[in-house]
């Protein structure tokens, strides 16, 4: 129904749902349930029909947690190599879920983009997510997919309840530490149906729900570490995109985004 070609060079397919994490911000488990996947076979043949009908160069797996089934992941990749299929990959996965030796031989079939959502820095606001992650092990995951090459994508959200100056420090330490090559920064979305709505729901307005920015009320002291934040990524050579326009001044290959961005960027062979 669309000129393809003019529409974008990334194509998306979706192999799973939902997720084996409870974090208290995602709607996901809650709403899709058990984490379920599409079979070995269905997943090659929509490859395939990508790469032939629609010419794609570069595809991502837009599954909420593509690598919780180990197993099933390494026998994609035996297919995508036997099959000699020409493409690039990328992969949103959870740390939890991390395998050197799965996401090794992701990349020997062209798997080239990997996205983590972190949150933050900070070990007692991931408690308070209920994503019970060590912050070292965090950083040992991100400089190993590094080093094996990969272009990394982490998330973080800034103003989840009950977090301070500190854990905005720390999570901007961190962030300083694993220098991933795009961050996706965000103010948290009151969800329905997830437990942080209902834990907040009587304190919330409705223009809360959904942040399409900023929320309206900040704890100042919070925000004036945010934008020390922004700032010190903008020292590191980071290209701040605030807003969609912001696309037509960007020319880093580091990316600090508080919008969503176009897939497929500097993804190499």
């Amino acid at each position: 129904m669309v000129e393809i070609d003019k529409y974008m060079d990334t194509r998306t397919m979706v192999t799973s749902r939902g997720c084996i994490g409870r974090c208290k911000f995602c709607n996901t488990p809650y709403y899709f349930g058990n984490w379920s996947g599409k079979g070995v076979y269905d997943v090659i043949s929509e490859i395939e029909m990508l790469v032939s009908k629609f010419n794609a160069k570069k595809i991502l797996f837009l599954d909420d947690n593509a690598t919780v089934d180990k197993k099933r992941m390494l026998k994609i990749c035996k297919k995508i190599k036997e099959k000699n299929i020409k493409c690039l990959f990328g992969v949103l996965c959870s740390i939890e879920c991390y395998d050197k030796y799965m996401i090794q031989e992701m990349y020997k079939v062209g798997f080239r983009w990997i996205h983590f959502g972190i949150e933050s820095g900070s070990e007692l606001v991931l408690s308070k997510m209920n994503k019970n992650m060590n912050i070292e092990y965090i950083k040992e995951v991100i400089f190993e997919v590094k080093k094996i090459g990969y272009r990394v994508r982490t998330s973080f959200i800034l103003d989840y309840p009950g977090s301070k100056k500190e854990d905005i420090i720390k999570t901007k330490n961190l962030l300083l530490t694993i220098k991933p090559h795009e961050i996706r920064l965000h103010y948290l979305s009151y969800r329905v149906g997830t437990p942080v709505f209902y834990e907040n729901k009587n304190v919330l307005n409705k223009s809360q729900y959904i942040h399409n920015n900023k929320p309206n009320v900040l704890n100042n002291e919070i925000s004036e570490d945010i934008a020390k934040l922004i700032d010190e990524l903008k020292d590191e050579g980071y290209d701040i995109i605030i807003d969609n326009i912001d696309w037509n001044t960007c020319n880093s290959k580091k990316i600090v985004s508080f919008v969503p961005i176009k897939y497929g960027r500097f993804w190499y062979e």
